[in-house]
């Protein structure tokens, strides 16, 4: 999508004192962290400059909820940063955080278990297959662990990457 899709009225720096959220101000967008937020014209709405995602804000309650996402995210302004991302009526307790940690876990103690108790005999073609097959077990958990904690964020991984690499290459270039 172009940069100019999203019309925006204020297109000022980003607020970082502390202060109540209102319609008129720009803010640091919470999802992606680079880019900024704005008021879009005619709506009650901000959009990012960066990620696109469109938010509506909540003045009485100081949140800013998704508004391309079901269920939304919700985060808090406190006046200086947003806090707290979760989705509405979602709950991520201990049981989600234990069952990542065995997801990841128990597949690679099986796999390395196993390469422990029957280990190759070194010199052996292929002795050390056993041991990066354990490995990649880890990497490919921990991986998609990783892209589920991304989907329920809705980080934009390559957008952040990018915007990464220009600011990078900008001091770069000086």
């Amino acid at each position: 999508m172009p940069e100019s899709f999203i019309p925006i009225i204020n297109p000022t720096p980003p607020s970082y004192g502390a202060q109540r959220l209102d319609a008129e101000s720009s803010y640091y967008c919470p999802i992606c962290r680079r880019g900024t937020i704005a008021p879009m014209i005619m709506m009650e709405a901000f959009a990012c400059n960066l990620c696109q995602h469109i938010f509506e804000p909540d003045l009485k309650t100081q949140t800013l909820k998704t508004a391309d996402s079901f269920p939304p995210l919700v985060w808090r302004w406190n006046g200086r940063i947003w806090q707290g991302a979760h989705r509405e009526g979602i709950e991520l307790g201990w049981g989600t955080l234990v069952a990542a940690i065995a997801i990841l876990v128990i597949p690679t103690l099986l796999v390395g278990s196993s390469v422990y108790i029957y280990a190759p005999r070194p010199g052996v073609p292929l002795w050390w297959f056993p041991y990066v097959w354990t490995l990649l077990v880890f990497i490919c958990h921990a991986y998609f662990l990783l892209r589920v904690a991304i989907d329920y964020y809705q980080f934009p991984v390559w957008l952040y990457l990018r915007s990464w690499g220009q600011s990078f290459t900008s001091l770069w270039q000086r």
